[in-house]
């Protein structure tokens, strides 16, 4: 009987942050600066005014169910795949689903557009890098401005520490650090409480519950209570920095020891409980390492359906059971993403040809079908919340 343990290894890229660039010097923190000594609940100043209504002249998203980005140009995807450009007045550098409709990123400032049709401008710099969204729909940047979606309000919380950043959001938790003082913390963004951490490995982490976070800071003790700070075990010591939210936990990509073969990488369950769980005993190449991205490059989860863009191959595997087979294997595949049980893809076909499509994931359908992108090399597409 094969033994797998689950052990620390050391694969993830450390952070090159510490050379950032001064920001804000009063952003998310406390001077309680003790390892794993919460700091209570931080200040926040008063509510600012929010960015400016620009109405429907930005982008008309009535009817779109996807977006393209594609030479600073959003390409407009309907529920039948036929691709429209889109007449928007701006050049777009960038785009990100949100819970609402999308944050669009310019020359000059971010904008939302909601699936209404209604737009505003954020008043956000661009040289403010966006980090991501929490379960109470605020859109957090790295200098630890956030834009509050309900109220339509820009808002920041105060600290003493000098110079915060953001380096990560996985649900309501965020990564913070101080270069000036040398100072990690994982932040709850609602509860405001925060606990210090190591600056190794990443950091990283993966937020398991409302309370419970996964810590990935070179530390035996990788579990958090976000409520007193309090660390524990978990089975599973490190993973590759991206993870997937899910009921249980979250999905995660690790290296464990089996015996007999050594390090593997495997598809994990990481539970808010300690314990995790073998999705597939099948063996990884992950296409990428750690990645404090917003979006994931390698993992990627539809309902039942998982897929895993590895070195040489695009795999797919039911969560429910493990079972996996590889897709798209007469292609090379440049990237993925996964909406609505469909895997999207650009990359070269046998021939050396650009190509762009879809495969759909549900059994009885599956098959490749292209999209007509009009000759536009697609960067990324995203699903429009209706």
């Amino acid at each position: 009987m094969k033994k797998t343990v689950f052990a620390i290894t050391s694969f993830l890229l450390v952070s090159a942050c510490t050379g950032h660039s001064k920001l804000h010097d009063r952003i998310f923190g406390s001077d309680k600066r003790s390892e794993e000594t919460p700091s209570g609940s931080s200040q926040q100043e008063p509510q600012q005014e929010g960015g400016s209504v620009i109405g429907n002249g930005l982008i008309d998203l009535k009817g779109v169910k996807y977006v393209a980005l594609s030479n600073s140009k959003l390409l407009l995807i309907d529920a039948q795949s036929r691709v429209k450009e889109s007449t928007s007045p701006i050049q777009i550098k960038d785009v990100f689903e949100t819970s609402q409709g999308l944050l669009i990123k310019s020359d000059t400032t971010y904008y939302h557009a909601s699936a209404d049709g209604t737009s505003i401008d954020l008043e956000i710099k661009v040289q403010d890098e966006y980090v991501g969204e929490n379960k109470n729909q605020q859109l957090f940047f790295r200098s630890g401005e956030y834009f509050d979606l309900k109220d339509k309000s820009k808002k920041k919380v105060v600290s003493s520490l000098r110079n915060l950043f953001l380096q990560q959001l996985s649900g309501n938790f965020a990564i913070i650090y101080s270069p000036d003082d040398q100072v990690y913390q994982v932040l709850d963004t609602v509860g405001q409480k925060r606990f210090n951490i190591r600056g190794c490995n990443g950091p990283h982490i993966a937020a398991l519950s409302l309370e419970m976070v996964y810590v990935n800071d070179c530390q035996e003790n990788s579990m958090m209570n976000m409520q007193n700070g309090l660390r524990t075990p978990h089975e599973t010591r490190t993973f590759n920095g991206e993870t997937i939210a899910v009921d249980e936990g979250a999905l995660a990509i690790s290296q464990v020891y089996i015996e007999q073969h050594g390090y593997e990488y495997k598809l994990l369950l990481l539970k808010p409980d300690g314990t995790t769980r073998i999705v597939s005993n099948e063996a990884l190449k992950p296409a990428t390492s750690a990645s404090n991205e917003v979006y994931n490059q390698t993992l990627f989860l539809s309902g039942d359906n998982i897929v895993v863009r590895q070195l040489g191959e695009v795999s797919h595997f039911l969560f429910s059971t493990g079972e996996k087979r590889n897709i798209l294997q007469n292609y090379n595949v440049h990237w993925v993403d996964v909406h609505d049980n469909v895997v999207w893809f650009f990359g070269d076909d046998s021939l050396g040809h650009n190509f762009t499509g879809q495969y759909d994931l549900i059994p009885g359908q599956e098959g490749i079908s292209p999209l007509d992108t009009r000759g536009a090399i697609i960067e990324k597409i995203l699903k429009v919340p209706q």
